[in-house]
């Protein structure tokens, strides 16, 4: 069980400051150029809440942590990064898709680098989380 917790919480930090990096640094300007209709809808970076921000990546890594240990997922890193590779992508295209298809929060192109985004970041979280659960 401890392994589990430090493994959700190392994965938390990782996917914390990746999103951080991705999001926040390097791709900031051209997700926020991909809005159709949501002029405004980025908060700044006074209004972001960062707690909030990372109890969504306690989750996020939570679940990844779950998921590799309660189906014996798990040999190592490359596992994980496969793993954390196949459901980043899942989860996002899942999420991405249907706001695409009620909202107009982003167009196709910002739906489809999401799911890029939100895959590499979750492989390289997965493989985290993957060493650190290895026996």
């Amino acid at each position: 069980m401890k392994r589990e917790i430090l493994a959700a919480f190392v994965g938390s930090v990782v996917l914390f400051l990746l999103g951080w990096l991705t999001y926040g640094i390097i791709l900031m300007d051209y997700f926020s150029g991909l809005s159709e209709t949501m002029a405004g809808i980025y908060k700044s970076e006074e209004e972001m809440d960062l707690v909030m921000i990372f109890v969504g990546n306690v989750f996020g890594a939570g679940l990844l942590t779950y998921i590799f240990s309660s189906f014996k997922l798990m040999s190592g890193w490359l596992s994980g990064l496969k793993a954390g590779l196949i459901i980043g992508i899942s989860m996002s295209a899942y999420f991405d898709f249907i706001m695409y298809g009620t909202t107009n929060l982003m167009n196709m192109q910002g739906v489809l680098s999401d799911v890029v985004v939100a895959g590499f970041n979750l492989a390289i979280t997965g493989a985290v989380i993957g060493h650190l659960l290895k026996d």
